[in-house]
């Protein structure tokens, strides 16, 4: 019997795990406090005895009593309060960090030994072969963590926060790895502190990113990475009489810009002390024509949720639906008027952004108008794409601690990877002939690999013989369909058939029998995972008729799904009245129903 089923073993017959991180972290900071650094701490419950005892720790049916998921299935204004920290020790503990300069890297792995199967992260047969639809091998509940109180551990001092839920050894094993790999080895920054101005007349009114704000416009920051992102929201400030934070002046005799300026003072790893200053100025005007033909639809729609999880902390969830509702109903009204003035700012262009098949371009007869309705109608996709999210779905569907994590991402990821999660990405990867190959392209003497074409975010796009990649810039999901081909299988996954490919280890056996398709498709996954560097994404493989392939189809934002059932043209309607769209997607039977039988569709 090895260690690891000796540790299980033992460990079922305990009625309750004893966690005591909370002391384990303290005596950290009195080990470093000399010296500052970095704290990676690692757990699976939240602390229950020892020091900063959370008040919700209440065994491993959480909270709310709900069962191992714990959190938020419950009530709307119950949730409210769990998505809060139910007590202040931790962001008076934050404090002390960052006094003495440490930053805490939270790495949460919730697990379960419940059985065999899930306790050694291995099939329950120890085999390959199980049936799809019955119950997922190796898939067990996550206990209730309670981030939303230890969170400010990683957001007071600059740090990290990674979340695998229902951790699993062999599926979240070297996500984990690489996580904490780039996170040791990416250029850093010690004791930072910085500081944003804006111009005389104006004010900063909202900041997000993880920091402590000491005054009124000091960013303390025990460690500052190349991930580091922060956002702020300017208003004008008429009341202003002083300087105060707005040391930048515009230039003289000119009061038709705004300044900013953002200064970081920090250490590098070689004990130099650097600075950086960004300065740069930003036109004023009082034509909405002007300011609507400047929009960037994607650091519009990154800015209004943020804006909505705020909302949400303040009340409750719902507001936060209907203030990025209204505020894109709008935009729409908005840009309906200006596109259709004859003042309208020429040349307007939609920014360099990847194709969203979703998005038509209104035919008005005006370009400018066009485009702007384009960019408009881009928005409208996000914010569909973040209300089925795990960020604002229903109550039900989502666990306080994923809402809690996913809200923490949303304030601190960049402009990017935000709209990467609210509008992932769809790749077939069952006809590769002409895609993926690690020599389709020489540039500079590197490889490229060309990858498919993008499909839309609809079950419409899929057929049951087909293998498709979905990828948020946070995971992969690859669902492969019952009546994929034998030979696709075997030189992929070096298997004769579907139930021979097992979710928790065929991500790993991708490519292994070196055939030059399964090449094909390890290179477009590998190629997708390197441009997410600062993030290790893992790779799930869900078959047709998996319980977990409902994870999947809650991602194809195009389509109805259970926590909001509307179609992207449905929602653009009922958000913008004038709108040109025409067609809409056709429903999705919801993910466990029977397929029709006529093919190639599969819904």
């Amino acid at each position: 019997m090895d260690a690891s089923t000796t540790a299980c073993s033992y460990s079922s017959h305990l009625p309750f795990p004893f966690p005591f991180f909370g002391s384990a972290v303290k005596a950290a900071l009195l080990v470093m406090k000399h010296v500052g650094g970095k704290i990676m701490l690692f757990a699976s419950y939240p602390p229950t005895i020892g020091e900063l005892v959370t008040k919700r720790s209440g065994g491993l049916a959480g909270a709310d009593g709900t069962g191992s998921e714990g959190g938020s299935r419950q009530q709307p204004d119950r949730e409210v309060e769990l998505l809060k920290p139910a007590t202040e020790v931790y962001q008076q503990f934050a404090q002390q960090l960052t006094q003495s300069q440490v930053s805490v890297d939270l790495f949460i792995a919730p697990s379960s030994c419940a059985s065999p199967s899930s306790c050694g992260n291995v099939p329950a047969n120890g085999a390959y072969g199980a049936k799809a639809g019955g119950s997922a091998p190796g898939v067990v509940s996550s206990p209730y963590c309670d981030l939303a109180t230890i969170l400010p551990l990683a957001e007071l001092t600059g740090g990290e926060v990674r979340y695998y839920s229902a951790f699993n050894r062999l599926q979240h094993g070297q996500q984990l790895e690489n996580d904490i790999v780039h996170i040791i080895t990416r250029t850093t920054g010690w004791e930072a502190v910085m500081r944003i101005r804006v111009s005389r007349g104006w004010r900063i009114a909202a900041r997000h990113g993880r920091f402590f704000l000491r005054g009124t416009d000091l960013f303390v920051l025990p460690t500052v990475n190349a991930d580091s992102t922060f956002s702020i929201l300017m208003e004008l400030d008429d009341q202003s009489s002083g300087p105060g934070n707005s040391l930048v002046a515009p230039p003289t005799g000119s009061d038709n810009v705004i300044a900013v300026q953002a200064a970081l003072l920090y250490t590098n790893s070689d004990g130099e002390r650097r600075i950086r200053v960004h300065t740069f100025c930003m036109p004023v005007s009082q034509n909405i024509q002007d300011i609507v033909s400047s929009m960037d639809p994607e650091v519009v729609t990154c800015l209004l949720i943020q804006q909505a999880i705020d909302q949400s902390l303040r009340s409750k969830i719902a507001d936060g639906r209907a203030f990025l509702q209204t505020s894109c109903a709008q935009l729409l009204s908005v840009l309906h008027t200006v596109g259709s003035s004859p003042q309208v700012a020429t040349g307007y262009s939609l920014p360099s952004l990847p194709h969203y098949g979703a998005v038509a371009a209104a035919s008005t007869g005006n370009p400018a108008g066009g485009a702007l309705m384009e960019a408009g109608r881009l928005v409208a996709l996000f914010i569909l794409g973040v209300l089925k999210s795990n960020a604002f779905r229903h109550v039900k569907e989502v666990s306080t601690d994923q809402r809690v994590f996913s809200w923490s991402r949303l304030l601190a990821l960049p402009v990017d990877r935000i709209c990467a999660y609210v509008h992932p990405r769809m790749l077939p990867l069952h006809n590769l002939s002409n895609f993926g190959g690690p020599h389709d392209q020489v540039l500079d003497g590197q490889e490229e690999v060309i990858l498919p074409p993008a499909l839309r975010l609809t079950a419409e796009e899929m057929t049951q013989d087909g293998a498709y990649l979905l990828e948020n810039g946070e995971e992969m999901l690859l669902w492969i369909g019952r009546s994929i081909s034998p030979h696709w299988l075997s030189c992929v996954f070096g298997a004769h058939s579907l139930d021979c490919v097992h979710p928790d280890v065929a991500a790993a056996a991708i490519g292994d029998t070196q055939d030059p398709l399964g090449l094909r498709v390890r290179a477009v996954i590998q190629s997708l995972q390197g441009e997410r560097l600062c993030n290790a994404m893992r790779l799930l493989v869900i078959r047709q008729g998996d319980p977990s392939e409902q994870k999947f189809f809650a991602q194809l934002m195009e389509d109805r799904v259970p926590s909001l059932l509307l179609t992207f043209a449905e929602f653009l309607q009922k958000v913008d009245v004038r709108s040109q769209l025409q067609a809409p997607a056709p429903p999705m039977i919801p993910a466990g129903a029977p397929p029709p039988s006529q093919q190639p569709r599969m819904y």
